[in-house]
């Protein structure tokens, strides 16, 4: 018996083919299934299932073929077996390839599983969220030439994201003479993983001011997301990094101008007091965006986003 690819060798003409995959596990597998030719479409109900290490080395190699695939068929991506610890891989490596669902282990409380609530939240946690247009749009650009790997995109439009820190309401309940220092984080494609820091406010946790501006350039806004983390300075400033605070937030649901985030505790709960204030703009081919396309909540005054009906989607799994 033969071990068979989950994805062809190649794919021919790929700006204008359908996506050709071949056959992967299913429930209606007869006793030749491993004798079938690759064909270009399944049943729905035919679903590959790979570790993350595999799911890796797939979207590693064949990144553009991976892509082709999830256009039609379902591919789940989990935690490894070695795992032990019940740890957490970064969702958006897989989001980035389309793959549609991708299981976490819920009983850890990590970053990964707050992008991953964040993601949903955008559609008021209704289960679905659109999959960006470039994956699934013909009309798109960069249809079946989008390799979120590379370093320069030709047909995506860079923007400048620059943001001020202006002050922290009430950061560290129960302590407010701990030394805060704010550290912003971009995930998403490689390309676009950036992190920056505050400096420290020594002794002052109820009301520190920074007015502190930083910028980062991000290419593909489409799977950027912010996250804001409240760190421990130490009372002499050496920087334990310690988190007593964060919030992560799409990148899309960002508006231009003043805002309070409300921050949310380490499981993710929101914290009843506890803020930051910051002045946000957004500059694409030097030309400001007033708003974004997205929205998150109430409380963080942007306005509610509605579910969506239709067109691909991304899952989410545990």
């Amino acid at each position: 018996m033969q071990r068979k690819n989950i994805l062809p060798p190649t794919i021919s003409n790929q700006a204008t083919s359908l996506p050709v995959t071949p056959t992967c596990s299913s429930t209606s597998a007869g006793p030749d299934h491993h004798h079938r030719r690759v064909i270009s479409n399944h049943p729905v109900y035919q679903c590959c299932s790979l570790n993350e290490n595999a799911s890796k080395k797939l979207c590693r190699k064949q990144p553009l073929q991976v892509l082709a695939h999830t256009e039609t068929q379902l591919i789940r991506a989990y935690p490894a077996g070695m795992r032990i610890d019940s740890s957490n891989f970064n969702p958006l490596i897989f989001w980035a390839f389309g793959i549609q669902m991708v299981a976490l282990n819920y009983q850890t409380e990590d970053m990964a599983l707050h992008l991953n609530a964040s993601m949903f939240e955008q559609n008021g946690r209704c289960g679905y969220v659109l999959k960006p247009a470039v994956m699934w749009d013909r009309n798109h650009v960069m249809y079946r030439r989008f390799n979120p790997l590379e370093k320069e995109f030709d047909g995506l439009h860079t923007v400048h994201f620059h943001l001020t820190i202006i002050s922290g309401q009430f950061l560290s309940p129960g302590n407010y003479q701990c030394s805060p220092q704010v550290e912003v984080e971009v995930s998403g494609i490689p390309v676009d993983c950036a992190k920056q820091k505050t400096r420290i406010m020594l002794r002052n946790a109820l009301n520190p001011i920074w007015n502190e501006t930083i910028t980062f350039t991000i290419q593909f806004r489409d799977l950027a997301f912010l996250r804001f983390s409240v760190l421990e300075g130490g009372t002499s400033g050496s920087g334990s990094g310690h988190a007593i605070a964060q919030r992560v937030i799409p990148f899309k649901a960002m508006k231009s101008g003043y805002r309070h985030i409300r921050l949310r505790n380490a499981h993710n709960q929101p914290l009843p007091v506890s803020t930051l204030f910051i002045h946000s703009r957004i500059e694409e081919e030097g030309e400001e965006i007033q708003d974004g396309t997205k929205s998150l909540s109430k409380e963080d005054s942007m306005r509610e986003s509605t579910p969506v009906a239709e067109g691909l989607i991304l899952a989410q799994y545990s």
